[in-house]
């Protein structure tokens, strides 16, 4: 298989992570596109078991299933997570790709591995504009220095091993079934709880001081596809719009969409929030793949919103 343009016909694909956020829109898109996708996650409905912590698991899986790609989406990925446990975080982040580095070494030396790293790679200061991915990895925090560490290694491994590996960073992901502790799913739901349970017409948020950079779920599952099958081994990638947006904006919008009056209650701790512009810029990628944002914040509010009541729908009616 040319590491240049990945026919999807046959192909077998390993995601790990499979269960998560980005996960199940990742192989929706990938069986689309006709590829045999393997779902290795911790447990649970998953087609075969992988824990990153474990080198025996990750080493049985890569045995069993003889992957020509792997798109490890197993992660610490809640930065609060990370700051509690950094050592878990480490573990997990770097130690765990590394396993999957060394297995990939040993037994499936051909096959393509997707690193996914995160825009926090770059830190929040310094930025006149969209950053390329030759700018310098400032990292702030144990989850953006654990991304930025895999992406070292990744790095080391395609030089000193001669591995296929391309290297994603991800920047602001929404749509629907994102984790509700992630913004902007809380506001959704309570939105949804104005709109269907009654409840009082408050949307309460940390901080809206941020402009940042912000792609769909589906686009991101899209970008990630796209760089499997034609990203240039060894680079490293944005999956961004380009465009800026503040968070209040995506507030207003929300309201609007959902149609309710409402005011909106800023506070709480958000040391991270100081008026700071992170934006991406997503050229490489659309030259390289031809990859291109196709949905719009509206599309991904909307989208998410519709979920959120289905869910409500399907839970204990609660009137505020």
């Amino acid at each position: 298989m040319s590491p240049a343009e990945v026919s999807w016909d046959g192909a077998r694909v390993l995601v790990t992570g499979a269960r998560g956020f980005i996960g199940k829109h990742l192989i929706t898109s990938l069986e689309v596109a006709g590829a045999s996708v393997i779902a290795a996650d911790r447990g649970g409905d998953a087609d075969v078991k992988l824990d990153l912590r474990d080198g025996d698991t990750v080493h049985a899986a890569l045995q069993t299933t003889q992957p020509s790609v792997v798109i490890n989406l197993a992660a610490i990925a809640d930065p609060r997570q990370a700051e509690a446990d950094p050592i878990a975080a480490y573990d997990v982040n770097v130690l765990g790709q590394l396993r999957i580095i060394l297995a990939l070494r040993d037994l499936a030396p051909d096959a393509r591995l997707i690193v996914v790293g995160s825009a926090l790679q770059y830190g929040r200061d310094g930025h006149d504009r969209p950053v390329r991915e030759d700018d310098p990895q400032r990292p702030e925090g144990v989850y953006a220095a654990t991304k930025a560490a895999a992406d070292v290694q990744a790095v080391q491994h395609h030089r000193s091993d001669g591995l296929d590996i391309v290297r994603l960073r991800l920047f602001n992901v929404i749509g629907p079934g994102r984790p509700e502790e992630y913004f902007p799913a809380p506001q959704i739901r309570q939105a949804a709880e104005i709109l269907d349970r009654g409840a009082a017409p408050v949307i309460r948020t940390l901080s809206l001081r941020d402009t940042l950079d912000f792609v769909d779920v589906r686009d991101a599952a899209d970008a990630i596809q796209a760089v499997a099958a034609r990203g240039r081994t060894g680079a490293a990638y944005n999956v961004a719009s380009g465009m800026a947006t503040p968070l209040r904006a995506v507030v207003d919008r929300l309201i609007e969409i959902v149609g309710i009056q409402a005011e909106v209650h800023e506070g709480g701790s958000n040391a991270a929030a100081q008026g700071r512009v992170v934006v991406g810029d997503p050229s490489l990628i659309a030259r390289d793949t031809g990859w291109r944002v196709r949905r719009t914040l509206d599309d991904s509010l909307r989208d998410g919103l519709r979920e959120t009541r289905r869910r409500l729908a399907a839970s204990v009616p609660i009137v505020a």
